[in-house]
């Protein structure tokens, strides 16, 4: 496992933000403008997506309550992500990993973490 370098590889490597990112290859359309990609959620240390594309090109997305048919869909579909603790679970759920590479992006944040716990 590569990690980024002066972050700490314990708390989540780019070889983990890698695999998040090849767990999607398009994108929805949301109806307020954007799109979405991964919408997470996390359980303990793991790591899933609630956004799912169907065979047909059409999306499903499991609200905050349906957290664990989320979870059994994402074990079937093998994107499932066992971050370090939950609270690096928790910060990846809610997408910090995708300003990895920016100023206070996930490694500052969670580098920052680790230091201090």
């Amino acid at each position: 496992m590569r990690a980024i370098k002066g972050r700490n590889p314990e708390l989540i490597s780019q070889a983990d933000i890698d695999k998040i990112k090849g767990w999607r290859t398009s994108h929805r359309d949301n109806p307020g403008g954007g799109r979405s990609t991964h919408l997470m959620a996390s359980s303990d240390n793991l790591v899933f997506p609630t956004l799912f594309q169907e065979d047909d090109g059409s999306w499903t997305e499991y609200e905050k309550d349906e957290w664990r048919e989320a979870l059994e869909r994402a074990k079937r579909e093998g994107t499932v992500h066992k971050a370090a603790n939950p609270q690096a679970a928790n910060l990846i759920a809610e997408g910090a990993w995708k300003g990895l590479h920016t100023e206070g992006g996930l490694m500052d944040v969670l580098s920052e973490w680790g230091r201090n716990r």
